[in-house]
C-alpha cells in the first residue's frame, strides 16, 4: 500500500489527530515537496517507508509506532516534545533505516534525547 501526500514547495500539511496505520506490509509515505507534519501520535506495527524530496515531520512521542521506519529520500524531521531531559520516541520504538536523505533532530529545549528505546538499531546506508 502506498499513501501519496502530494504537496507544493510552499505548503505545510498538518495532521493533528492520532494516526493509526494497519495492514500486513510496509506502508509508503510519498512527500513530493514541502512538509507533511504529523503532530498527533502515530501508531503502527507495520513499517513506514518515506520517499519523495519533501519533509516528513514527526512531532509526537510515538511509542505505539513499533514497526521500522525507513528513509529512502528527502528528509525526516524528528521534533522533540516535552521539557528538559524527557526522552522522545518521535521515530517510534522500531529500528530506523536511512538509505538516502536527511535526518533532522529538532527540539525547543537544550537537553533532549532521541532514539532511546532499548534494542533499537539505527542503520545508515547499511551500517549500524
Amino acid at each position: 500500500m502506498i499513501v501519496r501526500l502530494m504537496l507544493c514547495n510552499w505548503t505545510i500539511s498538518s495532521v493533528m489527530t492520532p494516526t493509526t496505520i494497519s495492514g500486513t506490509s510496509q506502508v509508503g509515505l510519498y512527500v513530493s515537496a514541502g512538509t507533511t507534519q504529523l503532530t498527533g501520535t502515530v501508531t503502527s506495527a507495520v513499517g513506514i517507508t518515506k520517499t519523495g524530496d519533501g519533509v516528513l515531520r514527526l512531532d509526537a512521542n510515538n511509542t505505539g509506532l513499533t514497526g521500522d521506519v525507513t528513509l529512502n529520500r528527502g528528509e525526516i524531521r524528528l521534533q522533540g516534545t516535552g521539557t528538559g531531559t524527557v526522552p522522545n520516541n518521535a521515530v517510534g520504538t522500531g529500528d530506523f533505516i536511512s538509505n538516502f536523505g536527511t535526518i533532522r533532530l529538532a527540539s525547543s529545549v537544550a537537553d533532549h534525547d532521541f532514539f532511546v528505546t532499548t534494542g533499537q538499531t539505527i542503520f545508515i546506508n547499511g551500517q549500524t
